[in-house]
């Protein structure tokens, strides 16, 4: 079973506290200099949506960082598979989560509006930071979560979520610059944002596949 991304899970960890450093995912894009968060021993953000978890997409931290040896000791004594031979392929970010509470004790019961600090200058910032977009908050970097290490159904679920948070984003700015905008209305631009992306989208994809065949027919 080729299970790749769990070994960049590993390797990831392993570089930042060996040499230090920020470590991105292939699908992140950086909006802002990270240069302000330099002087952390650690950074990172919440994910998106409704999980309380960290997002290990977009981090920092200094070498020999005690939460990455936490990490490493983890990976290097656990068992991914049990007696049934079925694969542990809980997420990095809920790994990283667990080491947080088990060293500093820290648990999130709801999404934070401003950074929470860790010992050593250590910091864990509010989603939009590092992960998405919010409109009138500062950001940072963008995680797109194309998901290319998951199934199809993972991706066209992360697919339909990041066109909803686009245009709840693209909403909100409506919402400040329109006086008096209803609540109702709000909802029906938002479902015709949706659909008028996914209806482009499939419109490009249609396309795209009968180009192929086309080229495939005269060559």
């Amino acid at each position: 079973m080729q299970k790749y991304a769990f070994v960049a899970d590993y390797i990831r960890v392993y570089a930042l506290y060996n040499y230090g450093g920020v470590y991105l995912d292939s699908d992140v894009e950086l909006k802002k200099s990270l240069t302000p968060f330099l002087n952390h021993s650690f950074f990172i953000s919440q994910t998106r949506g409704k999980w309380l978890h960290v997002a290990p997409d977009c981090y920092g931290a200094m070498k020999g960082h005690p939460l990455l040896k936490e990490m490493l000791d983890f990976y290097r004594n656990h068992h991914f598979k049990d007696s049934n031979g079925k694969l542990d392929e809980t997420w990095v970010g809920i790994r990283f989560s667990q080491m947080i509470k088990k060293l500093y004790n820290i648990e999130f019961h709801n999404k934070i509006n401003s950074p929470v600090l860790l010992p050593n200058n250590g910091s864990i910032y509010p989603t939009y930071y590092f992960e998405l977009e919010k409109y009138g908050k500062i950001n940072f970097a963008t995680h797109y979560c194309t998901g290319s290490w998951a199934g199809k159904k993972y991706q066209l679920e992360k697919y339909l979520a990041n066109c909803y948070d686009s245009c709840r984003n693209k909403t909100k700015i409506i919402e400040n610059k329109i006086d008096g905008l209803k609540y109702d209305f709000t909802i029906q631009i938002e479902l015709y944002s949706l659909f008028l992306i996914l209806f482009c989208d499939i419109i490009l994809k249609i396309s795209n596949i009968r180009f192929n065949k086309m080229r495939k027919k005269k060559y």
